[in-house]
């Protein structure tokens, strides 16, 4: 596949492209734009685990991706270094934020606000990567902070979903996390009878995103 490099968030319904990265030489980006993208903010996304198959088209990734249209929201969604045309090996965590860094540094040129969201692995690098100002909301599903466990404290507005069936990530070290932040602002909601991935219930996750963004 033979993608153009772009310095600039694309406008573009849909676009797929790589954009250069000072350290990996290039990362692969998908972007999907509403008809009538809301101008000031946009919607990034980050992947589950690239060694388990992790990669911006996972079917919740997809749904994170068609919720964020409903309310015309632009969103853009990267592979994490190792992952499809991006360049580099994983990085167990570590150079995986940088490349959610790197991605919010680059959005902050169109976009002064962005909202981080990531499921599984991607939510865990979320919640690592949400200090900065434009950073306003994050949105963490089924974080796995079971791997490489150590405290993260998140200071924005936040919705946290988790289920207690959890059949990879447990429930309990999720819920302990949720009530070690000194944090008013985040929304968590447990679910019943649901594993990891969301089988057979992905509408179900999505009503759940979208009742989040539709709150004052």
């Amino acid at each position: 596949m033979n993608l153009l490099f772009q310095n600039k968030p694309s406008t573009q319904p849909q676009d797929h492209f790589l954009i250069q990265h000072p350290f990996l030489e290039q990362i692969e980006v998908k972007t999907t734009y509403p008809k009538e993208p809301k101008k000031d903010i946009c919607a990034l996304v980050c992947h589950p685990h690239p060694l388990y198959g992790g990669n911006i088209d996972h079917k919740v990734i997809t749904t994170l991706v068609r919720t964020f249209h409903q309310f015309n929201i632009p969103t853009i969604r990267f592979q994490f270094r190792g992952v499809g045309l991006s360049k580099g090996e994983h990085d167990h965590g570590i150079g995986e934020q940088e490349d959610c860094e790197f991605m919010i540094q680059w959005l902050k040129q169109k976009y002064p606000s962005i909202i981080l969201s990531g499921f599984s692995f991607g939510g865990k690098i979320a919640a690592l990567s949400s200090f900065d100002q434009a950073i306003t909301n994050l949105i963490l599903l089924s974080p796995a902070l079971n791997i490489q466990n150590h405290p993260i404290q998140i200071n924005k507005p936040a919705l946290l979903v988790h289920s207690m069936d959890d059949d990879i990530v447990p429930y309990a070290l999720v819920k302990e996390w949720f009530l070690s932040q000194n944090n008013s602002h985040i929304e968590f909601k447990s679910l019943h009878n649901i594993h990891h991935f969301y089988h057979g219930y992905l509408t179900d996750l999505k009503n759940i995103i979208l009742s989040y963004l539709s709150s004052p």
